[in-house]
């Protein structure tokens, strides 16, 4: 995962008007309530990650969703790993 984040940095270094927002996800395993924390944490990584390599927090925030935006089903072990992720929308 190191290198998308160093991609999406390469592109917010390029780009230095974007502005993101990281969004956290998780599968469908545990409870909703630990899912949105877990989610919350993994967005919380990336956004820190993103920080202490020199993006402007002002450029930058985060969520997390839990198991309530799902990109795959949660019946598979390969679609709970693919739900198990972060990812960024770009802000107008």
């Amino acid at each position: 995962s190191f290198t998308e984040l160093n991609n999406l940095k390469n592109y917010l270094r390029k780009n230095p008007k974007i502005k993101i927002h990281i969004e956290g996800h998780t599968d469908n395993v545990g409870d909703n309530k630990h899912n949105l924390i877990l989610s919350n944490n993994r967005a919380a990584q990336v956004y820190s990650y993103l920080v202490e390599i020199g993006i402007s927090e002002e450029r930058l925030s985060y969520k997390g969703y839990g198991e309530n935006k799902p990109i795959s089903t949660n019946n598979t072990e390969k679609g709970r790993k693919q739900n198990r992720r972060t990812s960024f929308v770009i802000i107008p």
